[in-house]
């Protein structure tokens, strides 16, 4: 009995250590990303190998209006080349 028991504990559980592409894992080290990730230090998540590359997105801003004057309302409109790993939410103020 104890020892089927034994087997039963050890082939019953596994851990699947392994994530769906887009799937975002918060990381301080390759340890704790699932096999074929690695951590990204920069942003402390996990990223598949299969996504990785070394050049940046490029930005685009447009500022309308033109010329601004104190009591404007100004619109900042952000575009990306490539669809973004992660929302990055930001803010502007101006003193």
């Amino acid at each position: 009995r104890r020892s089927l028991a034994v087997v039963l504990l050890l082939t019953g559980c596994s851990f699947d250590k392994s994530a769906p592409e887009g799937t975002s894992i918060v990381c301080k080290s390759d340890a704790e990303c699932p096999v074929g990730w690695f951590c990204l230090g920069q942003i402390n998540r996990c990223i598949s190998n299969k996504r990785s590359d070394s050049v940046p997105p490029t930005l685009t801003a447009t500022i309308t209006p033109a010329v601004v004057r104190p009591d404007n309302t100004v619109q900042l409109v952000v575009s990306v080349d490539v669809r973004p790993y992660f929302v990055t939410m930001f803010n502007l103020a101006f003193g």
